[in-house]
């Protein structure tokens, strides 16, 4: 069926391996494996320790780092239009301009130098850009779809909010399930309705008796082909690739990532092993509707984050969640007109999650309602907006619930091209977990500079200089075909 009593935007369920999960390309740090072995002093004097008890003092020390450290470090807001200055590389001070409270929201401007975004420009189009997917799009919509034994008067009844007799064009648009990451807006119906005779009488309502004679197949048929026409009905309309910022000899992305550092003030094991960054094209007409970068814990009790997939055998199936505490995202280039980035409640001291679903589709609708946003950014080359997709948890001082305020998307670009890049700042939940992942992080590349090294001595004399240049490595290459379950339904 296309339509769901639960009347959240996005609903969906999804199984999947993790090489497919938005990738999820996680980089693995070289620098932030640099780790020793670990020594443990007795009586005064320094002893190797054995291989079990060094691995348990190397992540006892990774652990300590993180729980000395506590709280997480967090930008203070202070007040909407707040400015700081803050030196992020050598001599270099920049402009931190607080935008919003709940999100905490900051911009840059000329976070980036004009050559420093054609750069990252030249490395993206160097690489073969793909179409930019959304975790709905991994869906699989060509099969069959299943017979459902429902009574469509009962049916009609659960979709008619108002309880008035009719299904008016605001009560299809909330209860339509995306069908190939679609999203459909009041005119896509009324044009829905005009096309398949779905209302005769030309009211926009459509009684039991019509609804009761509305062919299912038809319709997805329509659906299908409204999509599939073209970028105005997708979710998400760009081009996306990434970009390797650890182990790299690139100078402009080396320095970005030690901006972030010094920006964030966060572990540089937490910035060095998040994931890559990605670079996104919009062309004339591209978007990406409103949505949130992260996934909550409440909604998802029972779902570890993604990156601690690797603390689990291969025939363990386990539910993951995405983690992002962070999202910084970059302007590579100015847009003649559009294309701004639209937060549709920040800073709304009457949200609830019942007003929230009471405003529909047309708060997540930023082709025909970016302007109505709370807060609405304007793309300018070289600018960095940043905010935090989780709040602080007052008792752990750590990672801890989803900031509902930090929803937000991509408007429509009207004229011209768009180019960004982001980056996303991955935590896992707890500080003993990201100690965890951290150690296996320095586990696999000393594994792969070991084999490397072995390599080399087979092919080289012992007089010879060796090279233990590892290759950059990716998490998902370090348990491939791992069976992911993601059950990811975004119910506000």
């Amino acid at each position: 069926m296309f339509f769901s009593k639960t009347f959240g935007r996005f609903e969906f369920s999804v199984v999947f391996v993790i090489c497919a999960m938005l990738p999820l390309p996680w980089a693995i740090s070289v620098e932030g494996a640099s780790v020793q072995n670990v020594q443990k002093e007795e009586d005064g004097q320094t002893r190797q320790c054995e291989q079990e008890s060094c691995e348990q003092l190397e992540l006892q020390a990774i652990e300590n780092e993180y729980l000395d450290n506590l709280p997480l470090k967090q930008l203070d807001g202070i007040k909407i239009g707040h400015e700081r200055k803050l030196e992020l590389a050598p001599g270099q001070f920049y402009t931190v301009r607080t935008l919003s409270l709940r999100p905490l929201l900051f911009e840059i401007p000329n976070f980036l130098t004009d050559e420093e975004c054609e750069h990252i420009i030249q490395l993206a189009e160097e690489k073969e850009l793909t179409n930019s997917t959304t975790l709905e799009d991994m869906e699989e919509y060509d099969e069959e779809p299943e017979e459902v034994d429902m009574n469509m008067e009962d049916l009609f009844e659960g979709l008619d909010e108002n309880k008035d007799g009719f299904l008016d064009v605001d009560e299809i648009v909330n209860s339509l399930e995306v069908a190939h990451g679609g999203f459909f807006s009041e005119n896509d119906i009324k044009d829905m309705y005009k096309d398949l005779n779905m209302d005769p009488d030309g009211d926009d309502l459509l009684n039991v008796g019509e609804f009761v004679s509305v062919n299912e197949s038809l319709i997805r048929d329509w659906l299908d082909e409204r999509t599939e026409r073209g970028g105005a009905n997708k979710v998400r309309h760009s081009k996306q690739t990434w970009l390797q910022q650890s182990s790299t000899n690139d100078s402009v992305l080396n320095i970005l990532r030690e901006k972030v550092i010094n920006l964030t003030g966060l572990p540089k094991n937490v910035i060095e092993n998040s994931e890559q960054l990605q670079v996104v094209y919009y062309e004339l007409g591209g978007h990406y509707h409103a949505h949130y970068d992260s996934e909550d814990v409440i909604k998802h009790e029972n779902a570890t984050c993604g990156q601690m997939a690797f603390n689990f055998s291969d025939n363990d199936e386990m539910t993951y969640r995405l983690c992002r505490f962070m999202t910084i995202l970059y302007y590579l280039n100015d847009v003649e007109e559009g294309g701004e980035t639209a937060f549709p409640i920040a800073d709304n001291e009457t949200f609830t999650t019942e007003t929230l679903r009471a405003a529909g589709n047309k708060l997540y609708d930023l082709s025909n309602h970016c302007k109505d946003s709370n807060i609405v950014v304007k793309p300018e080359k070289g600018k960095a907006v940043m905010w935090y997709n989780h709040i602080i948890d007052e008792e752990t001082g750590w990672m801890g619930d989803m900031d509902n305020f930090t929803l937000h998307g991509g408007c429509d670009v009207h004229t011209g091209r768009k180019w960004i890049a982001n980056n996303w700042i991955n935590v896992a939940d707890t500080p003993q977990e990201q100690a965890a992942f951290d150690k296996y992080i320095v586990e696999v590349f000393r594994n792969e500079t070991a084999q490397k090294l072995e390599e080399e001595k087979k092919k080289k004399s012992a007089d010879e200089p060796v090279s233990i240049d590892a290759p950059p490595l990716n998490i998902n290459d370090a348990f491939p075909g791992k069976d992911i379950q993601i059950d990811n339904k975004e119910e506000l």
